[in-house]
This record gives C-alpha cells, structure tokens and sequence, in this order.
C-alpha cells in the first residue's frame, strides 16, 4: 500500500501571508511525508509551482527572508491604475529566473495553479503550457495586479472563486489530502493605512463571505496563525515561514497516525 498511496498538498492564497507555506512543507520534508501532487492557488501557487520544480524550501527560505525593503520595491512596477496598480512583470520575471521556465508539464511533482477566468466566470486549472504564465495568472489580485490577457481571455487571482484548491487535487488522484490556509477566518482587521491595505483587507473579506460556510474536504489542516502578518511586505518573511512551521508541528502527528493507519509506513 506504501508506494500505492497518492499524498496531495493544496495551498491556499494569501499574499505575503502564504510564505507559511514554506515553514510547513519544511515539517513535512523533515518528517518524510512525500508529496505527489500539489495545487495551488495565488501565493500558494507560487510556492507550490517552485516546489513543483525541484526547489527545496530551505532555498525558499532563504530567498525569501533575505530580500530588503529597498530590494523589495524593485519588484515592484507601480503603473497608471487602469486595472491594477502593479503592471506585474518584474515579478513574472522573478518567476521565470525561479522556475527556470519549465513547463507544468515537466514539473518535478505533477501541479496545478489555480486563476479564475473572467469571461467564463468559472475557475481555471492551469495543468500545462508556462508554469510562469500560470502562476501571474493565478496571482493577479483583483486592483493590485493587472489582470493576465490570453488568447481573448482575462485572468485573474484563484482565491475569488477558490482560495483552497482541495477538490482540485482530489481530481488530481490523491488519497489523502493535506491542505495549508493562511487566510483570515472572520473577526476584525487592523485600520487600513494604505490603498494596498484597503484592496488586500476587502480581497479577503470576500474570500471569507464566500467560504465561511464551506467544510474543508481536506484530510488534515494545517492552519497558521498569521493574520497579523502584512500581506503586502516581506519584512516579516521569517516569522510568517516560521509560524507555517509552527502550524505544521502541531498536526504533524495526526498526519503521521492518519498515514499509518492507511498503510504507509516511515
């Protein structure tokens, strides 16, 4: 049963807040939980797609934490708001050097990014073609990004139409499903002190109206606590990364037991 048993990962959204991720696919590395499929959505489409590649969270981390404020703003291509106040290429450029612009299709690990095609109003699961293209289209927040023009299509961030793409990676094959959700659950935010804030506090609050009533299908959550984090910065990459591991500790052990239980043996 071992090497039968299909593990899957969906990562949720969340902006500078999914950098979480990174801490719990270190707990699950180190504690030789095997992943065989990821989906991912927004910034969990990011992480996903560079783990997808090879890219080991250690490097993320690294990547990650060691980014300055003043190297931050290169990324950044402020425009003219037409549709979004980031053009978004400097950061497709960052993605493209990251991933060695490989195709979805020979990913590491198979993968999916998750964006929500606007014409169709539906979700779109990005399975091949450039896993650059993917991931702009799957991160292209609504009034922050420009949205990404396909093929007489526009696309933009997954989390409007499904901020934790479970049912994806259950469609993907995998038997025991393992999500990670940085995103906020109800209650109150911080006053919002720039247009970033307002844009990335009213994202949210949507994403939380459309899935407040939704029961994750998923087999194990993994829940961060991160919600003080600002999602618009990376001044606080090591505590975000460090609060995914904390997270992942603390189901660890019941992902370990569910896996037993199932056949799979460490």
């Amino acid at each position: 049963m071992k090497n039968n048993l299909k593990i899957g990962l969906a990562l949720s959204g969340g902006a500078m807040r999914g950098l979480a991720h990174i801490g719990a696919l270190e707990v699950l590395e180190e504690n030789n939980i095997p992943i065989h499929m990821i989906a991912g959505t927004s910034m969990g489409s990011l992480v996903g797609g560079l783990y997808a590649c090879g890219m080991r969270p250690s490097m993320m981390r690294k990547i990650a934490e060691s980014v300055t404020p003043i190297e931050e703003k290169k990324y950044i291509d402020l425009t003219i708001p037409r549709m979004g106040l980031i053009k978004g290429k400097k950061i497709e450029q960052v993605i493209y050097t990251l991933s060695k612009g490989v195709n979805i299709e020979d990913t590491q690990i198979p993968y999916r990014a998750i964006a929500c095609c606007l014409e169709d109003n539906n979700i779109v699961s990005f399975d091949r073609g450039s896993i650059t293209t993917a991931i702009r289209c799957s991160i292209a927040i609504p009034g922050i990004f420009e949205p990404v023009f396909m093929k007489g299509k526009t696309y933009v961030d997954g989390g409007v139409l499904d901020r934790v793409p479970i049912e994806e990676v259950r469609k993907m094959g995998a038997d025991y499903i393992i999500d990670v959700d940085v995103n906020s659950r109800g209650g109150k935010n911080k006053t919002p002190k720039t247009i970033f804030d307002v844009l990335f506090t009213v994202f949210e609050m949507m994403e939380w109206q459309a899935m407040e009533r939704e029961v994750s299908d998923a087999d194990a959550d993994i829940l961060p606590k991160v919600r003080h984090i600002n999602p618009a910065s990376l001044k606080q990459a090591k505590e975000c990364i460090d609060l995914g591991r904390e997270a992942a500790l603390e189901s660890i052990e019941q992902i370990k037991m569910d896996l037993s239980m199932m056949g799979y043996s460490f």
